[in-house]
Parts: structure tokens; sequence; C-alpha cells
């Protein structure tokens, strides 16, 4: 039987779930050391322990934190050392006999904490996000960690809510993707065609965050425009990992805005059953879910298998007061029905080879309504949407901790789209405006990576990681009443390496320098269709005490184009299907018909710089605090949007450059015709009725203006600001506390649409992401109760949507959770939960905003009409 993998896990710094510290030497449990530690946190002694002590810790960061540890004085074993460290508290050690120590709860069936190594011998190493390096985390880069009881306590019940109370994700927006986006004025608004959600941090736009399942890519959703997380069940998610930072050295292009890794649950002993049901106190939404795990642990190896069904109602426009005015029925959130199936196994099959296999399905069925301001068309719109990602990995241990790892994995995206158009009146079908849409994104990879200790400095070992990969991807489109096929593919081939080196460690600290560690990274991207692309990184860490590190990081980052409609539209051109609207008249009298382009002009990819710098304190005389600052500031050049849609643009100086004025119609016809590949089709959307609007039959006769409504690159985008993050966690008696503080604050978003044009300042604007979001979290527990609240903060800003600016208010939520074991000796009961959440508990609604989508009046970057939200759950663990 193999021996326990031998590893280096730091991520005590970035606050990971599940930590295992280590060195490289095997060590005895009879032998009596020396020890002189000072009173301090749990975990800082644990890690002081196993980096002087040859060995390995394993334990979940959740369970230890707070912990204060006293001083400890004299001759012991480490066992014994560690066992008096817990004296006093809930937690246990225990010892397999050879070089791993585990320190978990006693009463470890409650919450399926990590399995004593004693009773298997396959221990997995940590891989924190941002590095590929096993064992250690990326210097210089915050990491934020939701681990799996920040995700319970906050009783949200999908993985868009949680991440949505992220503050340094912006909710939707001109360039975030969320459900209820089409009520948005972002320019995604009508690309969002499956209302799915995507990760937006600092407000680049879902396309320049990078989202990872257990760190691998997955298939882009809505025409390539965002990963879609609602997909992603919340109850298989072990942690989520946030890197707030330019990611391309170490990913490759789409990690502009930093990097969102959904760690799934892997390892767990047998099984659990939960069942919520939760519904708006004002009418419209209910919603109940259904989730089974089993999961198998045995000697070489473990399995684990997720099941998850979730039904939730309609919510339409007619429920909310800030919707009543958009023409009904028109959906703020469709029903959706959705189950997902999640499978993790790894499995030793040699001394020194083992394999890892993950599969992720999720079948959604999702209805909604979509009614036009003006004439007699609605439509309903079924949408089926299935991915799969399958990824299979095998690992070969070289010796002197050394490995070679290779990694095959396959994402499909499959999306059937309906548009039934009926007569609103009548309700009489409309054949000449229905259509169907098949849709599907591709993506296969495989790569090889080799990690391991490159030699030995005073301050440790020097690790490398070198790699290679290949990936492709495909997309295509078809919308057959129409006779219309999109389609774009390409290849791209890498090759990476980084260096991990600790200048200065636990053996050779010196006053001034008690550690000091440096990341250098490097990736090559070739792309078939855009050419290569070489972007570095560095990261420094620094403490030049004990209790404060203080850290910087610059990188360069790379995207092009999405293997989607952005591709596709940049190889076509201007869409031969042009739209007419009504648009203000130049001189600001009455009304001319504009001609709405869309499609693309000749795309090139964006690049970005990005510079932090921050530092984490975890004060020795205050056992469980950490206090942590990053600022940041990127430097976006040739940002890929689409201009916004106004009404009023030909009024407005800001965005004449995508508006053109021909002499006459015909000239406009003649020069379309020159531009466009195909035959020009007319869609009348300028007044009441479809078969004719505001401008007779045959409006195109009389129109001499465009608006570019085309993927463009912009001129640049300028973003800097900071975040600040406090965690505290104590226990007192028997009761358990934490405290969490998270605020994101943005100095200034300096855009500008196109070359030439003057940059305007975007924070606190209608649409776009504010200067301060805040999130407080305070946590309680004692025997089987277990409560939690949080206030989430959304500072005031300026309406920029009407004819007039005007201030709109903050908006303040609060979110409450409560649970309680019943646990007592009837079998029935053991490991039976009952909790209680309320999201939104005072129901405050969003703020007043004069125009958004639809005709609709809050503004969905910032706030959600979605209201109060109770929650009843119950979980069972067999």
């Amino acid at each position: 039987m193999g021996q326990p993998r031998r590893s280096v896990c730091l991520a005590v710094r970035a606050q990971l779930a599940a930590c295992v510290l280590a060195t490289s030497l095997a060590w005895g449990q009879t032998s009596r050391l020396e020890f002189d530690l000072p009173a301090q946190s749990l975990e800082a002694s644990l890690r002081a322990i196993a980096e002087r002590d040859n060995l390995q810790i394993v334990y979940v960061s959740a369970d230890v934190a707070g912990i204060a540890a006293p001083a400890l004085k004299g001759q012991f074993t480490t066992v014994d050392a560690i066992t008096k460290l817990t004296e006093g508290t809930r937690l246990s050690v225990s010892f397999d006999g050879k070089a791993t120590v585990v320190v978990k709860p006693k009463e470890t069936s409650r919450e399926g904490a990590l399995r004593d190594p004693a009773q298997s011998l396959y221990v997995d190493e940590v891989v924190v996000t941002g590095t590929n390096i096993k064992g250690v985390a990326p210097a210089g880069s915050p990491v934020i960690v939701i681990d799996k009881e920040t995700i319970r306590r906050s009783g949200y019940s999908t993985t868009e809510q949680l991440l949505q109370s992220l503050p340094q994700n912006v909710r939707s927006g001109s360039e975030g993707a969320t459900a209820d986006g089409e009520l948005s004025a972002g320019s995604l608004a009508g690309v969002n065609s499956t209302k799915g959600t995507g990760v937006n941090l600092r407000g680049l736009g879902s396309v320049a965050t990078l989202t990872l399942i257990n760190g691998r890519r997955i298939a882009a959703s809505s025409s390539g425009t965002f990963t879609d997380i609602s997909l992603i069940p919340l109850s298989a998610i072990e942690r989520i990992e946030i890197l707030s930072d330019g990611a391309s050295a170490i990913y490759g292009a789409d990690a502009v805005g930093g990097v969102v890794n959904f760690i799934l649950k892997q390892d767990f002993e047998g099984a659990e059953s939960q069942a919520r049901y939760g519904f708006t106190t004002e009418d419209g939404l209910d919603e109940w879910q259904l989730t089974h795990t089993v999961g198998s642990n045995w000697g070489s190896g473990n399995a684990l298998f997720v099941i998850d069904y979730k039904n939730q109602s309609e919510l339409l426009a007619a429920d909310r007061a800030v919707t009543s005015t958009v023409r009904n029925p028109t959906s703020i959130f469709p029903e959706n029905k959705q189950i997902a199936f999640v499978f993790s196994g790894r499995q030793r099959l040699a001394e020194k080879l083992s394999a890892q296999a993950d599969v992720q399905f999720s079948h959604s069925e999702r209805f909604g309504h979509l009614t036009f301001s003006g004439g007699t068309l609605t439509a309903a719109q079924p949408n089926t949407i299935d991915r799969i990602n399958a990824a299979l990995g095998l690992t070969y241990e070289l010796g002197r901790d050394w490995e070679v790892s290779l990694d095959g994995v396959v994402s499909r995206e499959d999306i059937d789209l309906r548009f039934d158009a009926r007569n609103v009146a009548t309700g009489a079908p409309n054949a000449a405006q229905s259509y169907v849409q098949d849709q599907r994104q591709d993506q296969w990879s495989s790569g090889i990576k080799v990690t391991g200790p490159l030699f030995k400095l005073p301050g440790g070992s020097v690790g490398l990681a070198l790699g290679a990969s290949k990936r492709s991807e495909d997309y295509f489109r078809k919308v057959p009443s129409q006779n219309y096929v999109e389609a774009a593919d390409r290849t791209v081939e890498s090759m990476f390496a980084e260096l991990h080196v600790p200048l200065v460690g636990h053996d050779n600290a010196m006053t001034g320098i008690r550690r000091l560690e440096m990341s250098l990274a490097a990736r090559y991207d070739d792309y078939s269709d855009f050419g290569d692309t070489t972007n570095p990184k560095i990261g420094i860490s620094w403490s030049p005490i004990d209790s404060l590190e203080l850290r910087s990081s610059y990188s360069t980052s790379f995207r092009a184009p999405s293997a989607g409609r952005e591709l596709a539209d940049s190889n076509e051109g201007i869409d031969p299907l042009m739209f007419i609207y009504s648009f203000t008249a130049p001189d600001g009298v009455g009304y001319v018909p504009v001609i709405q382009l869309f499609g693309s002009s000749p795309l090139v990819p964006e690049e970005s710089k990005n510079w932090t710098v921050g530092l984490t304190f975890r004060p020795e005389s205050v056992a469980g605090l950490e206090i942590g600052l990053t600022y940041f500031d990127i430097k976006y050049t040739d940002r890929i949007i689409a201009p916004p849609f106004d009404s009023g643009a030909l009024l407005d100086p800001t965005l004449q450059a995508f508006v053109t004025e021909y002499a006459s119609a015909a000239a406009l016809q003649a020069a379309l015709a020159q531009l466009v590949n195909g035959p020009v089709s007319y869609y009348d959307v300028s007044g009441p009725s479809y078969a004719g609007g505001f401008f007779g039959p045959n409006p195109e006769n009389s129109t001499r203006y465009t608006y570019e409504s085309r993927w463009i690159n912009a001129g640049k985008v300028d973003i800097s600001g900071f975040d600040l993050t406090l965690d505290y966690g104590f226990e007192w008696r028997d009761n358990q506390f934490r405290f969490g503080f998270n605020a994101s604050h943005l100095q200034e978003i300096m855009s500008s649409f196109a070359p030439g044009l003057p940059a305007l300042d975007l924070v606190d604007t209608t649409g776009n992401p504010l200067d301060w979001r805040i999130r407080t979290t305070a946590w309680w527990s004692r025997g089987k109760y277990d409560a939690a609240l949080a206030v989430n903060y959304a500072d005031s800003y300026v309406d920029t949507s009407g004819a007039i600016d005007a201030p709109i208010r903050s908006y303040v939520t609060v979110d409450a959770n409560f649970r309680y074991e019943l646990g007592n000796a009837a079998e029935a009961n053991k490991n039976l939960f009952l909790s209680l959440s309320v999201i939104n508990l005072l129901d405050e609604q969003p703020p007043y905003v004069a125009a958004s989508g639809r005709n609709s009046h809050y503004d969905g970057a910032n706030a959600s009409p979605l209201g109060r939200m109770v929650t009843f759950g119950v979980s069972k663990r067999w």
C-alpha cells in the first residue's frame, strides 16, 4: 500500500476550508522534543509545529478558526503537544502511526469532516486557485474563500444568490448577466437568451471573469458571453475560491478580472438527504429543492454522488411595483425546473499511480414570457439547457516529491430556444414571428503538467510547475425558419511555467524578515485565429513580523473574442437583419426612423495590466482575528463591448461615434448592400404595430440614420479601488462566535467607448458598479443551536437613466439563518437538522430609477426585485 503523499499547504493564509501542512521528512511518535510556543491562535501553533517537526497536519480551518491556543513550554511528543493545545476544545487529535495527524471535531458525523488517514491512506493534496504548484498559496495574490460552513450559514439556496452577495461581484449591469437581465439596460440584456447567471468581478463583464469547476474550464453559455453558474447546484459545492486578480499567466485568456473556482465535494462518508421549500412573502414566486448525497471512502480511494432537483415558479413583472409598468405578460424570473448530477471519484491504481474522475450533468427547463412595449406581439419562451462536463486525470509519482499528471476534459452545452409569438389580445399564434433556435458550445482540452521541488533554499523548497495543453472550442447556432446558421471554432495551444521561491522561512527567519516568498509565472498561448501571446505574472509576499504579511503582484492579461457570438459576428460582419427603431430627432423635436446595426466590427483581442498591493494582519494579542486590505489597479485596452441602446443617441455627444447620417435613404441602402454579406431584411419595431410602425409600411425608404450596436473594441477602461476584509472567531464558555466584514470600494472606472472619445467615470451611475458595497456577517453556535445574520449594503448613487440626473438612496438588506439539531436518543432523530432562512428579512424594495429595460424602474446591477424570501429546510445524515 502506498504511503500518504507528502504535501505542504500554506493555504491557511488564503483562508482555505481544508488544509494540509507538511514537510518532506518522516518523524516518530515517541520522540520527545523541546517546545516553546507563545499563546496565539491554534492555527498558528499547528502551522509552527508542522513546519518544525516534519509532519502532515490535516484539519478543516473552519473547525479551528477562532480557537486560542495556550503557551506551551517543555518537552513533549508532537502528538502530546497538539493534544495539550486542543485541551478544553471540541477538537480531537488522532495519529496514523506514520506521518499524519488529524485534528477534527469530536462529533465529525454532524458535518462530514475530513476522514482520519488511519482509516484511509489516500490523502489528496490541496491546490490553491492562482497557482499550478501543489501545497503552496500564490505569493502576492489575494484569494477569497467561501467554505461549506459559510455557504450553509448564508441561507442561500442557489449558487447565483451566494455569488451575488459578494461585494466584489457586480450583480448585472451593462456587462453582467442575470436571470432578470431582460429588464436591465445592459448590452447583454438581449444576448442572455437562456436567462442564466454569470460572475462579473469588478464590473468588467462576465466575459472577463474566468469560471472554473475543480480548476478546469467549462463550456460557455448563451452565445459564449458568460458561464452559467446557476447550472451548478449549491449543494454539491465544497468551497469557492475567488482570485480577484489577473491570472492569464496561470490559466490563459479570460482571466482579466479574476477567477472563480468552484471546488465540488469529493470526500464524503455516508449519506445525507436535504429538502427545502421557499416562497416570497409578496406574491409571485416559490421554490422547492431536493438533494441527496452519498459517498464512500476505502483504503485507496473514494467516490461521491450528488443528485439535486429544483423547481422554481415564474415571477411576472405584474407582481412587483417597480416592474408594474412593463407590459405583461413579461417574466422577471422564468419558471425553472432543473436536475443536476455530480460524480467524483479518486482511486490509487498502484503504489505511485492514481486516477481521478469528475462528471457533472445539468438539465434545465426554463419557461418565461416576453411582451413588447409597443404593438400586439407577446411570446412564450420555453428553453431547454443541457450541460455536461467530464474530466479524467492520471497522476504518477516520480519520486522525490515530483509528480506528472495527465488531464482530459470534455464540456458541452446544448440549448434549445423557442420563441412562440402570439397576439397579446386574442392569443392567436403568429407564425411569421415565431422561431426555434438551436445552439451548441463545445470544448475539449488535454494537458500535461510536471510539478515538484526543484532544490532547497534555507527558506524552504523551491517549487516548479511546467506544463502544456491544447484546447478546442466550437460554437454553432441555427435558426431554421430564417435559414440562418452561425458558427465559429478555434484551437489554442499553450505552454506554461511557474516557480515558487521561499527566500526566507522558519529556519532562516531574521529580524524584519520573518518570511519572504516570490512567485514567477509565464504562459504562452497560440490561437488559431488571433496569433500568439505571452503573459507573465510576478508576486511577492513579505512578513516583517510574524503577524503581518505584505504582498504585491503584477501581471498582464489577454482575451481574444469569445468562441461564440463575438467571434462569429466578427467573422461575418453586419447582421443582414435590420431593426428600425424610433429615435428622438437631432433637433430634439419629434422622431425619426433609425436602423440599428447588429453583428460585429472586425475585433482584436483585449489586453490588460493588473497590479495589486495589500496586507494581511493577524495580531498575536487577539487570537482568531484577521484583517486584510488590497488595492487594485487594472488598465484595460481594446475592451470588447456592445454600445448601449439609447433612443436619444442622436442628441448625445458621447454616442456620436456610433451614429452615421447619410444624404438620403437610397445612399444608406446602397451602403448596407456593400457592407452586408447577403440580402438585407428590414424589421420594423418603431411603433404600435409590427406590420407597420410610426413611419409607414416601408420605413427603410425614409431612413437616413444608422446606430451601431455591433461588438466593437472600446478605447480603454481604467479601474482602481480597494477591498477591506475582517474575520474574527472565538469561543466563550460553550458558545462559538464568528464575525466577518467584506467591503469593496471602487475609486473610478474611467471608460472610453471609442478611441478619441473622452473617458467617463462610470462609478455610481445607473447600471454600473457602486463606489461602496459591503457585507457584514455574524454567526453564533451553542450545542444544538446555530444562528447567522448578514447585512448587505449598496451605497447611494446617481440615477442617470432619465432626462435629469437624480439621487438614488442606498439599498440595505438583512439575511437571517437559524438551524436546530433534534439529535435525541431516538434513532430517527440522529443527525436530523431543521433550518429556517429569511433572505431580505425587512423586505427592502429596490430603489426607483427613471428608466430601465422594458420600461421597468429598478437597476438590476445593484438591486433585486425579489423581495423577502422565507425558506424552510430539513436535512438528515444517514
